[in-house]
């Protein structure tokens, strides 16, 4: 597939920004997404095929739990396993900052989301009224993360 995965820098927020508008109807401007990304606990990750931007995801992690704020995959790439590696890298590199529990959102209408959560083992706990500035709905998605060690 040549999917690479690689820290995002608030560099990359045009990028992102872009990549984030065609994923979601709530868009983040290149200025918020530079913002967020200097902001402490805050780690992004750009996903690559060959040379094409295929997705990104953003996380914050607070002592022993993160949240994943945002993780999108381009229309081109999706149906290709970007968003479940994205998915297993995050958790991976939450894990090694120490956090134990993993929570995030996803829009009800968002069945493709939905899919790729409960596939990777989350189990909806909650639900948040109007979250999205469209007025529609979240699923509060958490799941716990196992502790890695070199050479898994």
């Amino acid at each position: 597939m040549g999917l690479t995965i690689t820290r995002m820098t608030p560099a990359a927020a045009d990028l992102i920004a872009r990549l984030h508008d065609c994923c979601f109807e709530d868009t983040w401007e290149a200025k918020f997404i530079a913002s967020l990304m200097q902001t402490p606990g805050v780690c992004g990750y750009l996903a690559r095929l060959g040379d094409a931007p295929a997705g990104f995801a953003i996380m914050r992690v607070a002592v022993d739990e993160v949240e994943l704020l945002a993780l999108g995959v381009a229309p081109p790439a999706q149906r290709r396993g970007v968003g479940g590696a994205l998915l297993e890298h995050v958790m991976r590199q939450a894990a090694e900052k120490g956090a134990r529990v993993m929570h995030l959102e996803v829009a009800v209408s968002n069945t493709a989301g939905q899919a790729l959560y409960a596939a990777a083992r989350f189990a909806e706990s909650g639900r948040r009224k109007g979250y999205y500035a469209s007025g529609e709905d979240a699923l509060v998605f958490s799941r716990a993360l196992e502790m890695t060690t070199a050479g898994e």
